[in-house]
């Protein structure tokens, strides 16, 4: 495969994770090369990648995320340091209690090259 064949295949797996949320004192932005602060709010930003769903059980993620409502469900993997400033304390301390949770007003957002 040539190299622009490669690059065009691999925009299908691209994306850009963004994460946005409540940060008063303008600490979550630290040692985050990009980032931008606005009032009090604090967005950052990191690539990502869509994993195909050969590479993941469907059926123990629709049940994980107690789901069967026919939506089509990918999954997204990114650095785990994008997320963690946004995670709940107790979800920050202590990852193996159930699903993380996100501080009230804070947001994911995926984006993909169409």
């Amino acid at each position: 495969m040539a190299l622009p064949e490669t690059a065009d295949f691999a925009r299908n797996f691209s994306v850009l994770v963004r994460v946005q949320g409540p940060d008063p004192k303008g600490l979550k932005m630290r040692n985050h090369a990009f980032h931008q602060y606005h009032s009090g709010k604090t967005t950052l930003s990191a690539s990502g990648m869509l994993l195909p769903d050969t590479l993941y059980n469907t059926e123990v993620v629709k049940c994980i995320w107690d789901t069967d409502s026919g939506q089509n469900l990918m999954l997204v993997m990114t650095v785990a340091s994008l997320v963690e400033p946004f995670l709940t304390i107790q979800h920050r301390e202590n990852l193996s209690q159930g699903l993380p949770e996100l501080i009230p007003g804070a947001q994911i957002d995926i984006m993909v090259e169409v």
